[in-house]
């Protein structure tokens, strides 16, 4: 479709695509990506952050409208020494999924972030790599 410059072809089979999959603009998404210089602390941090989140969304609340993907190695798990790894979540309705990023991440607080682990939170992520 992008040789022969079929837009309307390639936009209808995105669409459907993304409508599918959960996709924006269906659905909002928020990235954690932890970073740090030790492996095994960066992905015990991200195992407290599944925890947290897989505890909320027990919540009637949230189970049928956030999806929590992850986490995992981010695709570039290794960048400028750091090792990396994301959670991805994605729900249906703004409001919600912001309340919920924002228990997850008192959830985080309180169980005292590790050091030397960063969290960057991205709200509506363009690239995820």
């Amino acid at each position: 479709m992008a040789q022969t410059q079929a837009f309307p072809s390639f936009y209808e089979q995105e669409v459907k695509y993304r409508k599918e999959m959960g996709y924006p603009p269906f659905t909002r998404l928020v990235n954690f990506r932890l970073e740090g210089n030790v492996e095994a602390r960066v992905k015990r941090q991200a195992e407290t952050l599944e925890k947290i989140a897989n505890r909320l969304l027990k919540d009637k609340r949230y189970a049928d409208q956030i999806e929590a993907l992850g986490p995992a190695a981010a695709p570039l798990s290794r960048l400028k020494g750091k090792h990396r790894f994301q959670m991805l979540l994605k729900g249906k309705k703004w409001q919600l999924l912001h309340e919920f990023t924002e228990r997850v991440l008192a959830g985080l607080e309180q169980a005292h972030p590790l050091p030397g682990v960063k969290l960057i939170v991205d709200v509506d992520p363009v690239n995820m790599l």
